[in-house]
């Protein structure tokens, strides 16, 4: 029943995950869909160019898998863009003329910094102050990004993985005011709520980001495990679809041609 939403195969520049392998792990998971989300991140701090890929290279061999194994999984084709301000015209220039079933907006650097780096974090922050930084950046993005319809908003607190603080935990209560306000605007854009399981191998999720996500009329959830390798794939999804049930909601949603599909959990 379950489709990983989020997984990256060697196109991607972090990962070296051969895309039919990870196919035929789905199937032995008995997923029921996979969704290739390599990056496209212009201009990321210290890797230049290297979070580009060929498209066409792309598709010819996800819609080679389609095509072998259509009676067995669905095979969606996505990307996940890394957002930030000065490169709006040139990532619209790179994905012109390509259509996804899925896509998603990521923000991966605050202000050009990487906390994968650990560029981002000093020793005298406040995780508060830290958090809200990322979270204003991440609005910000969202909104600058309009027009590249969006379906899916990535890792809300991926901010999270690479925090050194002795409660790096994000809760809802800590940033209530400015995620009101993401989690308002992504409802009125259609935009689903990406519940990322690779976030949580660290800290686990704040229930409440759900609770209120769903007072404030938002329904489409989707489910990535954000897999670079093997072993990732649709790791924990049994428990945190249980979290997602046991917090209200019915579906799950996978994409197909831009458009929400929903499964019962």
């Amino acid at each position: 029943m379950f489709y990983d939403m989020h997984v990256h195969s060697k196109f991607s520049t972090d990962s070296t995950l051969d895309m039919e392998t990870a196919v035929l792990k789905a199937i032995e998971l008995g997923l029921s869909g996979i969704a290739f989300t390599d990056h496209l991140d212009v201009d990321f701090t210290d890797y230049e160019d290297e979070f580009h890929y060929d498209f066409n290279d792309y598709f010819m061999l996800l819609n080679s898998l389609k095509d072998k194994y259509s009676k067995t999984i669905d095979i969606i084709s996505a990307v996940e863009i890394g957002l930030q301000p000065h490169v709006i015209e040139e990532t619209s220039q790179l994905i012109d003329g390509f259509t996804f079933d899925y896509v998603i907006g990521s923000t991966h650097l605050i202000k050009h910094r990487d906390p994968y780096c650990g560029k981002y974090f000093r020793p005298d922050d406040i995780k508060i102050q830290s958090y809200n930084e990322y979270l204003e950046e991440l609005f910000n993005n969202l909104k600058l990004f309009d027009a590249f319809n969006f379906n899916t908003m990535g890792h809300l607190d991926y901010i999270v993985r690479y925090a050194n603080f002795d409660d790096s935990a994000f809760y809802y209560n800590d940033h209530s005011a400015l995620l009101d306000e993401i989690f308002k605007y992504i409802i009125s854009k259609d935009i689903s709520f990406e519940i990322n399981t690779s976030t949580y191998l660290k800290q686990p999720l704040d229930k409440k980001l759900l609770t209120r996500y769903k007072e404030l009329g938002g329904e489409l959830i989707t489910l990535g495990s954000d897999a670079h390798n093997l072993d990732r794939i649709a790791k924990n999804f049994k428990l945190y679809s249980q979290i997602i049930k046991d917090c209200g909601f019915k579906y799950l949603f996978s994409f197909k041609d831009g458009k929400p599909i929903a499964h019962k959990i």
